[in-house]
């Protein structure tokens, strides 16, 4: 496969905020995504659990742009001795049966490991990945 057809089937991600329409004192909270609809997606799950009655059509995002590396994301990092990655970077897993899987690094959690966003055409299409630091090959 030459690169330029692996190329288009990587979609890109970008930073997108969220908020709840009705509720301008829970802020905006930021999701690096391919899309604006899976951003809302996200959202909605994080704040239904504490909020049931909040519905899809109360969900607003907007593009903010570039991947966002937070303070708290620099520090996790930090933690596990890879000071120089950032949200928005490619990386490889390589996978236990074989053959490795791509993705873009979205976000950490925490148990100090990153959230990996895999290419459509990878073998984790689609999916988001905890995954630790340490079994990424950075790209």
């Amino acid at each position: 496969m030459t690169a330029s057809i692996e190329a288009t089937r990587i979609r890109p991600v970008f930073a997108f905020a969220a908020r709840v329409v009705n509720a301008p004192e829970w802020g905006e909270t930021l999701y690096n995504t391919t899309t604006a609809g899976r951003a809302k997606r996200e959202h909605l799950s994080r704040v239904c659990e504490a909020w049931p009655e909040v519905k899809f059509t109360d969900v607003r995002v907007r593009k903010v742009g570039v991947p966002h590396t937070s303070a708290e994301f620099r520090d996790t990092a930090q933690y596990r001795g890879l000071p120089q990655v950032s949200c928005g970077q490619r990386v490889e897993l390589p996978l236990i049966h074989g053959g490795s899987a791509r993705g873009t690094i979205v976000g950490h959690n925490a148990s100090a490991n990153f959230e990996v966003l895999f290419d459509e055409n990878s073998a984790l299409a689609g999916r988001t990945g905890n995954v630790h630091p340490h079994e990424l090959l950075i790209l």
